[in-house]
């Protein structure tokens, strides 16, 4: 079984900032803003994120039924003296783990300007503080005519950091696309909505639609028709829908291309190229990457 005390003491002698526990990869250590591996074990097989996952619940039967419902899990505990924040998610079956050193104060959600109807989801999912990713980028994106570039791993909670201020700053009114999310592949595109739509719980009748291919794409544009304010999307289906002219993209102003480096490397370039033109010029670009 891997060691995790051990892992918290490396953290703490270092002066790391960040530990990420990520299955097939050593355990990571962010050390002045650089991740370093920890030499103490082997990659970490999906039986030691099992084992990791026992650490940190220890038998907590409210973290688990909110892990077990929401798959996703925002906590916090303490280690030879010092406090740490835990933030679990799901990569596929498997927990992902980033532990955070608080050295000083977090701020909260509502401090960091998120409106109380967004706040009321994301509490109920567990989240009770920001992850550092979502402390840089969402008091930025809910600034005007920003555009941002961030690089996090899979379960450092991009999603949120993005979508929770995207979602604020929807005019439910106007039932026209308004966010639009690119990613690679059907899988991802799934797993943002359904975020999306956890995180608009309590926001009425704003509208988030995946589109994809290898589903009905005559479902799509009759969800399309009805109206929607966010749409998330993999290129080619986006590309089949503008052809047959089902998609207005003329009132989005914020674009997110989500593991744009995946996009890139699977030869979306063009794809994506040719969706930006049909987009107004002055849009914001956010472009996340792992």
């Amino acid at each position: 079984m891997v060691d995790v005390d051990d892992i918290l003491r490396t953290a703490i002698e270092k002066d790391a900032s960040d530990v990420h526990l990520i299955s097939g990869i050593r355990p990571m250590l962010r050390i002045a803003r650089h991740l370093t591996p920890y030499e103490g074990c082997d990659n970490l097989t999906p039986e030691d994120m099992a084992d990791i996952y026992d650490y940190f619940i220890r038998g907590n039967i409210d973290k688990d039924a909110v892990f077990t419902k929401t798959k996703k899990l925002d906590s916090s505990f303490e280690f030879n003296g010092l406090r740490f924040r835990v933030n679990i998610s799901l990569s596929g079956d498997v927990p992902v783990f980033t532990l955070r050193l608080i050295k000083n104060e977090l701020p909260t959600f509502e401090e960091l300007g998120v409106a109380a109807p967004i706040l009321k989801a994301i509490q109920e999912m567990g989240y009770e503080s920001p992850m550092p990713v979502q402390e840089e980028v969402i008091p930025f994106l809910l600034g005007e005519d920003n555009d941002v570039i961030a690089l996090a791993q899979t379960g450092t909670g991009k999603t949120a950091a993005y979508g929770l201020p995207i979602l604020q700053k929807i005019n439910v009114s106007q039932y026209q696309p308004q966010a639009l999310i690119l990613c690679p592949t059907r899988e991802l595109c799934l797993q943002i909505a359904d975020d999306l739509n956890d995180y608009s719980k309590y926001i009425d009748n704003l509208k988030v639609l995946p589109v994809y291919g290898g589903s009905s794409i005559e479902s799509q544009i009759k969800a399309l028709k009805r109206g929607v304010h966010v749409v998330v999307a993999t290129p080619g289906r986006l590309i089949d829908l503008m052809n047959r002219k089902t998609v207005d993209l003329s009132n989005v102003k914020n674009v997110i291309l989500d593991e744009a480096d995946e996009m890139l490397n699977m030869g979306f370039t063009d794809s994506i190229n040719e969706i930006l033109a049909a987009i107004p010029e002055n849009r914001n670009m956010l472009l996340f990457s792992a």
